[in-house]
């Protein structure tokens, strides 16, 4: 039972923690922050930013490799690519709106996941939370791609993963296949993405459970808490 109550609360103050960066990056904090190696010697990295020393000690307790691996998460990747700029794209889409993607797309990092708890907080929640919430905007700013039934598809699967995280489809009304976007100008197109963020914003708490409940959305990291 003590074990139980313990993962219980475990999971609360992931939740907590996760559902705060997700505020701070919405109203355009950035909650990632990248450095990409410039040569042989200067090592590639990646952490949660702001973090409070509270926040600092549950990350490392929840998610330090040598925890995770006492659980038994043994499949942790030795090394990965993390594509860790999506978790400060809301960040940019307020401040650097006409290069947001581009500049999110560079701050990748090449890891080793024995670097810390910073890295499999990103590599396991936050990285593909923000992939999922992103989506229409990264779609969007793509262009058209394949026949208007594979888009059609590609829209149908973007609104299922925003159903399953509880967000009404009403947030994707302008960006949906057939709504609209390309009758707007790059000021319309601006503000769709800055309404986008207020909705998610409104429901972020909901979001956070239901991502974390998700196996057709979040990392199977989780299930080692």
């Amino acid at each position: 039972m003590e074990a139980a109550a313990g993962r219980q609360q475990r999971f609360t103050d992931v939740d907590a923690l996760t559902a705060r960066l997700l505020a701070a990056s919405l109203e355009g904090r950035p909650v990632a922050a990248v450095t990409v190696g410039k040569g042989a010697h200067v090592p590639e990295t990646a952490k949660a930013a702001a973090l409070t020393r509270t926040e600092s000690a549950l990350c490392a307790e929840v998610f330090g490799v040598q925890e995770q691996q006492r659980r038994g998460a043994w499949y942790l990747p030795q090394q990965l690519s993390l594509k860790a700029g999506v978790v400060n794209l809301p960040h940019l889409l307020r401040h650097r709106p006409a290069h947001a993607l581009t500049v999110a797309a560079g701050d990748t990092a090449r890891l080793t996941v024995a670097e810390g708890g910073d890295v499999v907080l990103l590599w396991a929640l936050l990285v593909p939370l923000f992939e999922t919430l992103m989506e229409p905007v990264r779609v969007r700013a793509a262009g058209p791609a394949g026949t208007r039934e594979e888009q059609r598809q590609v829209w149908a699967a973007i609104e299922d993963h925003y159903r399953l995280l509880g967000i009404a489809s009403g947030a994707l009304e302008v960006f949906r296949f057939g709504g609209g976007w390309h009758a707007l100008d790059r000021r319309g197109q601006q503000q769709a993405r800055l309404d986008l963020l207020e909705a998610l914003g409104r429901v972020l708490e909901l979001m956070v459970l239901a991502f974390r409940s998700s196996d057709d959305l979040c990392c199977g990291a989780r299930g080692s808490f």
